[in-house]
């Protein structure tokens, strides 16, 4: 019997978060022109995958509690093989505005992306 739609998801989303937090920095900010201003070294608990009905969620969580200011409007995420080479862009998303840290705020930034129905 072949692999459902739904394990294949499962199988693959966990490679995938093997390989994000292989690399390191794996989360990136950047600004409107494409400057990075921020990067991150996420844990296991920061990168996350779950099954809703048909479709597997890649969840990222940034946290970022330093004095720092920036703005970004756009967020990047890096894997890498574990067993070596160079690091790959998993996750590129722009963002519909720039945001902005003051150095009195904390920055948390939630990137959610899902693929449904792989077969």
């Amino acid at each position: 019997m072949p692999f459902t739609g739904n394990a294949v998801q499962l199988i693959m989303f966990s490679t995938l978060k093997n390989w994000v937090l292989a690399a390191s920095p794996n989360a990136q900010l950047l600004d409107d022109v494409g400057n990075i201003v921020k990067s991150f070294t996420l844990t296991s608990d920061m990168v996350e995958y779950y099954q809703t009905g048909a479709t597997v969620i890649f969840s990222i969580r940034i946290r970022d509690e330093t004095n720092e200011s920036y703005s970004f409007s756009r967020v990047v995420v890096l894997g890498q093989n574990p067993e070596g080479g160079s690091p790959i862009i998993v996750i590129d998303h722009t963002l519909d505005q720039t945001y902005s840290k003051s150095p009195d705020k904390i920055l948390e930034v939630y990137v959610y992306t899902g693929i449904q129905d792989v077969i």
